[in-house]
């Protein structure tokens, strides 16, 4: 039991631990500077790969995203559900993302091919969070898609800088798991001191003098 004890300990402390490390005290992943491009007419990624695991994002919250980009152009950055999304570029030339994860950074393209141009997207009503180059929501709909246009909605978009992600509650939690690990292992280990101190001693055998 008391070996169960310290096993399990040693890896609840090491996932807290490993949390702390990878994520940091502030609970923020930073991509570094990226380059976000495309011939088409827009760049467009699936919230929901800024919310993963969706199970993490369910227990301790939904993850506050933040995009902060620079270009030769002006830009539009906005959030929106994927419907509206989709009946919006319609017909037109798009970058869609897919597999994207922050840190370290990586992300598939799937260029998606059209003759299009798009109405100016600072017009739209749809939008749930807008920016020119920067902005800051809370992730919280898989059906929501962030799309990155030129705020002209001309092709040819290329833009430069930096996409981050704030887990909620995260410093907490991962405390919680390092002192809990090792509450465990402190338990295990005074279970096996207990047990050893409590285990009876090997009996002797009596030691007989020669007859003379």
């Amino acid at each position: 039991m008391g070996a169960v004890l310290v096993l399990a300990g040693a890896i609840v402390a090491a996932g807290g631990a490993a949390v702390l490390t990878t994520i940091g005290s502030d609970g923020k992943v930073s991509s570094g500077d990226q380059t976000f491009a495309t011939s088409g007419s827009a760049i467009v990624a699936r919230s929901a790969d800024l919310r993963r695991p969706d199970a993490v994002a369910d227990i301790v919250g939904n993850p506050r995203v933040q995009i902060d980009l620079q270009s030769g152009k002006p830009l539009f950055i906005g959030v929106a559900p994927a419907k509206d999304v989709d009946r919006y570029l319609s017909g037109a030339a798009t970058d869609e993302l897919s597999n994207l994860d922050i840190d370290p950074f990586k992300m598939t393209h799937n260029p998606q091919p059209g003759t299009k141009r798009p109405a100016r997207p600072g017009a739209q009503t749809f939008w749930l969070a807008t920016g020119t180059s920067a902005l800051d929501w809370k992730a919280t709909g898989d059906g929501d898609r962030v799309v990155i246009m030129n705020a002209d909605a001309s092709s040819g978009v290329h833009a430069y800088g930096d996409a981050a992600v704030t887990v909620p509650h995260t410093t907490p939690i991962a405390w919680s798991l390092f002192g809990g690990g090792l509450l465990l292992v402190l338990g295990g280990v005074a279970v096996l001191l207990s047990a050893r101190a409590s285990a009876p001693s090997p009996r002797r055998s009596p030691a007989y003098s020669a007859a003379h």
